[in-house]
């Protein structure tokens, strides 16, 4: 779902120039933030585990809430400004989308329906990723998904292989990405909606980039969004071919 900022239109991209400074001022405003953000958070949860009164409770829950919000905030700053270590070793994605979709369809209260298609001997190949990294890509890519179909529709995973890696591509069924907009959905700082950083695309796309893969967006895709990412294979043998594990199947 495309949402509008505040002020009823897309918040404007930064131009290239500009982003660096602006991303080392906001790291090192988010690092003075952290430490008096934590204390806040612990005395909130004091006196909401000291409540007695329901609704007094309920208030502080719904604080901690936002405090949790300002809190990723923070954590994409400092993650965006800068550079991160990656251990790359050998993985399956297959078995990582499944976890990751079904574990935030779940903490949605939706009903995500996931459908795997494509070349099902490139399913259970491994790629070469830093598995912290590539699960916060996951799931930035699947809440996009959650997002745009409300929590009820379907994600379908299209595996395929090239000489580029392991491609797969994410496509949901949601009303997708006005084509004004496509251009600018990876730009730092920019976002369609009233609470994003505008840092979630472009810290992922970074974060791919640097474990030698490639993230994009489908601008043909007419049925939804489609986001396509492609990570290198791993050196190692290719496992046999076989099919999807339980749970992946459609």
């Amino acid at each position: 779902m495309i949402e509008k900022s505040k002020s009823g239109q897309p918040a404007p991209s930064v131009p290239v120039n500009d982003l660096a400074a602006i991303a080392q001022m906001a790291a090192g405003l988010a690092h003075e933030i952290r430490n008096p953000l934590a204390g806040i958070q612990g005395v909130i949860e004091v006196l909401r585990d000291q409540s007695r009164d329901p609704t007094q409770h309920q208030v502080l829950c719904e604080v901690l809430d936002e405090v949790g919000r300002i809190d990723q905030l923070v954590r994409e700053l400092i993650c965006f400004a800068k550079p991160q270590y990656q251990q790359l070793r050998p993985l399956r994605l297959d078995g990582m989308v499944d976890q990751v979709a079904r574990r935030l369809s779940r903490e949605r209260d939706g009903c995500l329906s996931i459908e795997v298609a494509g070349d099902p001997r490139c399913v259970s190949k491994q790629v070469m990723a830093d598995e912290e990294c590539l699960t916060k890509v996951l799931e930035h890519l699947i809440t996009n998904s959650l997002d745009a179909v409300e929590g009820q529709g379907t994600l379908k995973l299209v595996f395929s292989c090239g000489p580029d890696g392991l491609t797969l591509r994410f496509e949901d069924d949601g009303p997708g990405i006005p084509a004004d907009i496509k251009d600018k959905i990876f730009d730092p700082f920019y976002t369609t909606k009233p609470t994003g950083t505008g840092l979630g695309l472009a810290l992922c796309r970074r974060l791919i980039q640097e474990q030698g893969g490639a993230l994009n967006l489908d601008a043909e895709f007419s049925d939804g969004a489609a986001f396509v990412l492609t990570l290198p294979l791993s050196e190692e043998e290719d496992r046999p071919a076989c099919q999807p594990p339980c749970g992946l199947a459609g």
